[in-house]
């Protein structure tokens, strides 16, 4: 489960006053006689599994402070922002990185109190105002500006009288996205208000994926509203934050110089030390010589009638609804390759200290899961089997994905991501409107998130679940170097197949699990030119076929 929407089950678990802790292994309730009900007793049911990896990793991280680091003028990087600065300088005009949200606004805007609440925003962290630049020796360092020297401005247009107001938004989202930043001058954060009526605007805001991550852009869009309420209506300040950014990365490479991270490095090792099969998942085009992020993406809703199942399978195997995702992913891909070994990736928040959960900056962590998988076993024992790997993972979690990069320091192929090239990941969708902000309710505009496409990606796939209200939807973001927009809408397809097989028949062999849709199968008994066609014999047909594309 999504750090975030563990954070969202606590916040509502704290309204209602209930009070939730580790006894041993076990998950400790307590609260008022009536207050838990049904649905609440469901909730904490459902997510006890995540609810206690949590608290866990809660309580390991209590006894470690992160200290500000001394006054200076520069200071180093963390391993995530050295990534990116390797590759800034690899790529000059490299686009991949950038990170996009977009908001509407309807009601009456104060314009000049938002421009005011981004100042504040900018004052009150650091990273929205910190620059990346080179020492004599070529160590790159970064460096925090005062905050009139951010250099970050509100751009305006009004669009009242354009004709498509949703193709010019588009467009100006194109046009920032497309603009390169430079890392060693401000602004890394570019924002633009764009009035579409008169009770209506839309806000576009990109960043460098260096200063920030996911998280952080629901931080700084929470804040941004807590700071034009105290604008529009003259609210107190906010408390200052205990540690900003550069004290995390000075932190962070202090453990990693002095053994702080040892019993993580040793476990990561062990994962990796034979290697890493490589995912022969043949695409629609040659694979280009050297990593390229040129993308699109596909989005799909899985049918609600496959979640709730979902869910209670995974419950019942003292597991979470993300593993059965992924584990579902793992043998559609395993079906197309025939592997019985791969590595899929995911994100981690990356923020296991209490002190970080309100930063901005670049927590996310990648981790690299190595999954067998015996595929004349059921999807129940996938699951259990599933269930250890993520449990080790969750454990040594704060070990930088690039440091594992680093010290593995095998040759690598260039024309692929370190270790994996498709990530999965499961993501909460709760509305801004919905999040706890303290002041949303209170705002004289109504917030609606906007949804963006993208035209990068940054591995060969990324399958990315979102859980809704509705149920799940799924947006597959591949590289269209490798890929066609028709393999990628197939693949969702028969990732939706695979599932409802799958919950059919949970004791039933993953390897022969049917994933083709029943157009597929009319469509090859057609080919094969008579009515009578051996079914099981097709299905092989077009197995085989899908497994040398």
């Amino acid at each position: 489960m999504a750090t975030t929407a563990i954070k969202n089950i606590l916040d509502t678990l704290r309204a209602r006053n209930v009070r939730i802790s580790l006894n041993g292994e076990r998950l400790q309730v307590e609260a008022a006689r009536g207050v838990i009900d049904e649905q609440l007793r469901q909730l904490i049911k459902d997510n006890k599994e995540a609810l206690v990896a949590y608290i866990r990793q809660v309580m390991r991280q209590e006894d470690i402070t992160i200290q500000p680091a001394p006054m200076a003028t520069s200071y180093p990087l963390s391993s995530s922002q050295r990534r990116l600065w390797i590759l800034s300088q690899l790529e000059a005009d490299d686009t991949a990185y950038h990170i996009a949200v977009g908001y509407r606004f309807e009601g009456t805007l104060e314009v000049q109190a938002l421009e005011k609440a981004f100042q504040r925003l900018i004052e009150r962290h650091e990273i929205l105002r910190t620059v990346f630049r080179v020492q004599e020796d070529g160590e790159p360092v970064q460096v925090v500006l005062p905050a009139e020297h951010s250099g970050f401005s509100l751009l305006q247009d009004d669009l009242r009288d354009r004709h498509d107001k949703d193709e010019e938004i588009r467009k100006r989202l194109n046009e920032a996205l497309m603009v390169p930043f430079t890392l060693t001058t401000p602004p890394l954060l570019r924002a633009g208000l764009y009035r579409t009526a008169d009770d209506q605007w839309t806000l576009l805001a990109v960043i460098h994926h260096i200063v920030s991550d996911a998280w952080s852009m629901n931080i700084l869009m929470q804040e941004l509203m807590q700071f034009y309420f105290a604008e529009s209506n003259g609210g107190p300040a906010t408390t200052p934050l205990k540690i900003q950014y550069k004290d995390y990365a000075s932190w962070q490479q202090q453990q990693l110089l002095h053994g702080g991270f040892d019993e993580h490095r040793a476990y990561w090792l062990s994962q990796f030390e034979q290697g890493a099969p490589v995912l022969r998942l043949r695409g629609d085009r040659p694979r280009p010589e050297t990593k390229t992020y040129h993308g699109g993406t596909v989005r799909k809703e899985i049918s609600h009638r496959l979640i709730q199942p979902l869910k209670t399978l995974t419950q019942e195997n003292g597991t979470t609804l993300f593993a059965g995702l992924l584990a579902t992913v793992q043998v559609l891909l395993s079906r197309y390759t025939g592997q019985r070994e791969m590595v899929l990736g995911t994100l981690v928040a990356g923020r296991t200290h209490a002190d970080l959960e309100d930063q901005i900056g670049f927590y996310v962590n990648t981790i690299a899961l190595r999954l067998p998988l015996d595929a004349e076993k059921g999807f129940r024992q996938l699951l259990a089997a599933m269930k250890q790997t993520l449990s080790g993972a969750y454990k040594y979690q704060d070990y930088p994905f690039d440091e594992l990069v680093k010290t593995l320091g095998a040759s690598r192929d260039a024309s692929r991501h370190p270790l994996f090239d498709v990530l999965v990941v499961l993501q909460d969708a709760t509305p801004l409107t919905e999040k706890k902000t303290g002041v949303t309710d209170q705002l004289n505009v109504t917030l609606y998130d906007l949804p963006l496409t993208r035209n990068t990606s940054k591995f060969d796939l990324s399958f990315d679940f979102v859980e809704t209200a509705a149920g799940l939807m799924l947006t597959i973001e591949y590289n269209s170097d490798i890929y066609l927009p028709a393999s990628i809408y197939r693949m969702g397809d028969h990732l939706e197949k695979l599932l409802e097989v799958l919950l059919q028949s949970p004791d039933h062999a993953v390897g022969k699990a049917d994933y083709l849709t029943e157009n597929e199968k009319q469509a090859l008994i057609a080919q094969a030119g008579h009515a009578a066609a051996d079914y099981f014999m097709a299905k092989q047909q077009i197995q085989l076929a899908e497994t040398a594309r």
